[in-house]
């Protein structure tokens, strides 16, 4: 699945970048301003689509002095899918948090990073997770390696792309910010988009301050 813009995996054309601006736009807006927002597409190109989506009724078009603006009919037959594509990413992350929050063995922390968190994914996309794993549960715990197992497979039916978990402890984190603090840290840090348990700047912080405590 095309992981920031879920409609295109419906509609690989340049009607899935129109509809999509649309979906997210309270404000009606020009055909230029479409083509400037879209990730593709002419003016002219964005034009021509307009003018069909128009006579579907599936975009409504007023005149504003020299000027046309559109908005999607939210009232058409066709909206609901269309609004459902577009959220397919919040979807996601909500289906996310429903799985992790309601495991039997509890994370420390568990965020999204990458691409995904970033806007950036694409159609083959891992959806990259940064999991937590309390102290006291070993590596190789069952009911904790099942729920990460588990996990996997229920996002690769709900898109279609890989869930790659990157599995930590708080030890491990603390070792990674020692010093010069690791890339993947920096990374996580810029990128996250909290799931589930402490909230990682939390946690970072939490951790690096009982380091200094213990160091003194």
């Amino acid at each position: 699945m095309d992981l920031a813009q879920p409609l295109s995996t419906l509609i690989p054309t340049l009607e899935a970048d129109v509809l999509t601006v649309l979906a997210r736009s309270s404000e009606p807006l020009t055909g230029r301003r479409l083509a400037q927002l879209g990730r593709r597409g002419s003016h002219p190109a964005v034009q021509k689509v307009l003018d069909r989506l128009v006579d579907a009724g599936l975009v409504e078009m007023q005149p504003a002095g020299p000027a046309r603006l559109y908005r999607l009919n939210r009232d058409h037959l066709l909206a609901g899918p269309v609004l459902a594509c577009v959220a397919g990413r919040q979807t996601l992350l909500e289906r996310l948090r429903g799985a992790i929050t309601s495991w039997q063995q509890p994370c420390v922390h568990a965020s999204l990073f990458g691409s995904l968190a970033r806007g950036e994914a694409g159609p083959r996309s891992d959806i990259d997770v940064l999991v937590v794993r309390p102290a006291r549960v070993p590596v190789d715990d069952p009911v904790w390696q099942r729920q990460l197992h588990d996990l996997e497979l229920r996002a690769a039916r709900w898109t279609g792309n890989p869930l790659a978990w990157f599995e930590t402890t708080e030890g491990d984190l603390l070792r990674a910010m020692d010093g010069t603090e690791e890339p993947v840290v920096s990374l996580w840090r810029d990128d996250a988009v909290n799931l589930a348990g402490e909230p990682l700047t939390s946690l970072l912080t939490r951790i690096s301050g009982a380091a200094a405590t213990v160091g003194r």
